[in-house]
């Protein structure tokens, strides 16, 4: 059951990683508890195979870590492409507070 409720946290913030507001801090804190539910839903169903919300826990870590790694790397190539835009000129941040 722990397992589970860590994975919908650890989705709910990854999912809000594609926001832009903080998002590569966001999605490692959500890739983090995407791991975390990964383990705990592993032990919990190596204990209990019969124990449903334990094999969900563990699927949702494993989904919620691609995710994370995916958001990560989405966000980092999206600081980067930023800063080249501005460190190139071709966007005016003067210009644009001007306005």
């Amino acid at each position: 059951m722990v397992a589970l409720v860590i994975g919908i946290i650890a989705l709910a913030l990854c999912a809000f990683s594609f926001t832009g507001i903080g998002a590569p801090f966001v999605a490692i804190v959500g890739l983090v508890l995407g791991i975390v539910a990964w383990v705990k839903g592993k032990k919990a169903y190596a204990a209990d195979p019969t124990d449903g919300k334990a094999k969900a826990g563990k699927t949702m870590g494993k989904v919620v870590t691609i995710i994370g790694i995916i958001a990560i790397v989405i966000s980092v190539l999206f600081v980067v492409g930023m800063m080249s835009l501005i460190g190139s000129g071709a966007l005016d941040l003067g210009a644009i507070m001007v306005e």
